[in-house]
Protein backbone atom coordinates (compact mmCIF):
# COMPACT_ATOMS: atom_id res chain seq x y z
CA UNK A 1 0.00 0.00 0.00
CA UNK A 2 1.20 3.35 -1.07
CA UNK A 3 0.80 6.71 1.05
CA UNK A 4 1.28 10.17 1.05
CA UNK A 5 3.46 10.96 3.86
CA UNK A 6 4.26 14.62 2.87
CA UNK A 7 5.43 17.75 0.77
CA UNK A 8 7.33 20.14 0.39
CA UNK A 9 7.51 24.08 -1.66
CA UNK A 10 9.46 26.31 -2.60
CA UNK A 11 8.08 30.15 -3.48
CA UNK A 12 9.66 32.79 -4.72
CA UNK A 13 8.98 35.73 -2.23
CA UNK A 14 9.62 38.81 -3.94
CA UNK A 15 10.71 38.86 -8.32
CA UNK A 16 13.63 41.29 -8.28
CA UNK A 17 15.17 39.02 -5.28
CA UNK A 18 16.87 35.44 -4.92
CA UNK A 19 14.76 34.79 -2.24
CA UNK A 20 12.85 31.38 -1.54
CA UNK A 21 10.15 30.94 1.11
CA UNK A 22 10.90 26.97 1.78
CA UNK A 23 8.02 25.24 3.57
CA UNK A 24 6.41 21.85 4.31
CA UNK A 25 3.71 19.25 5.18
CA UNK A 26 3.74 16.34 6.51
CA UNK A 27 0.51 13.92 6.87
CA UNK A 28 -0.68 13.52 10.67
CA UNK A 29 -0.12 9.85 10.47
CA UNK A 30 3.56 10.34 9.93
CA UNK A 31 4.69 13.42 12.22
CA UNK A 32 7.27 13.23 14.56
CA UNK A 33 9.20 10.75 12.64
CA UNK A 34 11.78 13.01 10.84
CA UNK A 35 10.19 13.39 7.49
CA UNK A 36 9.52 17.62 8.42
CA UNK A 37 13.34 17.61 9.00
CA UNK A 38 14.15 15.84 5.66
CA UNK A 39 12.17 17.94 3.43
CA UNK A 40 13.16 21.12 5.27
CA UNK A 41 16.75 20.35 4.60
CA UNK A 42 16.97 18.79 1.27
CA UNK A 43 14.88 22.50 0.08
CA UNK A 44 17.46 24.30 2.36
CA UNK A 45 19.98 22.88 0.11
CA UNK A 46 18.54 22.89 -3.15
CA UNK A 47 17.96 26.57 -3.00
CA UNK A 48 21.99 27.43 -1.63
CA UNK A 49 22.61 24.61 -4.70
CA UNK A 50 20.76 27.18 -6.86
CA UNK A 51 22.23 30.46 -5.82
CA UNK A 52 18.83 31.63 -3.54
CA UNK A 53 18.47 32.65 -0.31
CA UNK A 54 15.97 30.06 1.85
CA UNK A 55 13.94 31.83 4.14
CA UNK A 56 10.74 30.30 6.38
CA UNK A 57 8.39 30.69 8.82
CA UNK A 58 5.48 29.81 11.16
CA UNK A 59 2.75 30.27 13.45
CA UNK A 60 4.43 31.90 16.78
CA UNK A 61 2.44 29.07 18.52
CA UNK A 62 3.65 26.33 16.07
CA UNK A 63 6.09 25.10 18.67
CA UNK A 64 7.01 21.89 16.86
CA UNK A 65 7.39 23.37 13.15
CA UNK A 66 9.95 26.12 14.78
CA UNK A 67 11.78 23.76 16.56
CA UNK A 68 12.16 21.79 13.11
CA UNK A 69 13.15 24.97 11.24
CA UNK A 70 15.83 25.62 13.96
CA UNK A 71 16.92 22.04 13.91
CA UNK A 72 17.61 23.09 9.83
CA UNK A 73 19.60 25.61 10.42
CA UNK A 74 17.05 28.45 10.45
CA UNK A 75 17.00 31.49 12.93
CA UNK A 76 14.19 33.41 14.68
CA UNK A 77 14.69 37.06 13.24
CA UNK A 78 10.99 38.47 13.68
CA UNK A 79 7.92 37.88 15.31
CA UNK A 80 4.84 38.79 13.64
CA UNK A 81 1.34 39.95 15.53
CA UNK A 82 -2.18 39.61 14.67
CA UNK A 83 -4.76 41.48 15.87
CA UNK A 84 -8.09 40.78 15.81
CA UNK A 85 -11.24 42.53 16.23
Amino acid sequence: MECFWGCGYLIRVLPDKEILDVGMWVNPVFRRQGYATLIISHLKETCLKAGYTPIAGCAADNIVSRRTLEKCGFMTKHCAIVFEF
